[in-house]
């Protein structure tokens, strides 16, 4: 909830999202305690960071289709990076969800290089 106020205390009107969950989180949970602060984002796209178990892109898409109450894009993308193009015209991107998709984020905004532990997936 905090993220949702803070998004809307700074008068955040539009957004996209971009998020990947790992473990038995459930990704609905998330975007409806954020919708309830910030409202809904105008697109989301789910993805899977480089070498991490995580739900797969598909079933997070799917599980939150299931909850949206707004007509709202919710589409897989193979990568990360896939899936950061596809909001790039979004006045604000927030990528949520887990730690490991903000880190794979944070590299390729930055241009720095990847883990290359993780790189050959």
């Amino acid at each position: 909830h905090a993220l949702g106020a803070a998004l809307r205390a700074d008068g955040v009107a539009s957004y996209a999202l971009v998020i990947a969950t790992s473990g038995p989180r459930d990704p609905a949970l998330l975007l409806t305690a954020l919708a309830a602060e910030a409202g809904w984002p105008v697109e989301v796209r789910t993805c899977e960071p480089r070498g991490h178990r995580v739900q797969t892109a598909a079933r997070v898409a799917e599980r939150l289709r299931a909850v949206v109450q707004a007509p709202l894009a919710v589409e897989p993308c193979a990568t990360v990076e896939a899936a950061l193009a596809a909001v790039v015209a979004a006045p604000l991107t927030l990528v949520t969800g887990s730690l490991y998709l903000v880190g794979e984020a944070l590299a390729i905004l930055a241009g720095e290089p990847r883990d290359p532990l993780f790189s050959g997936r």
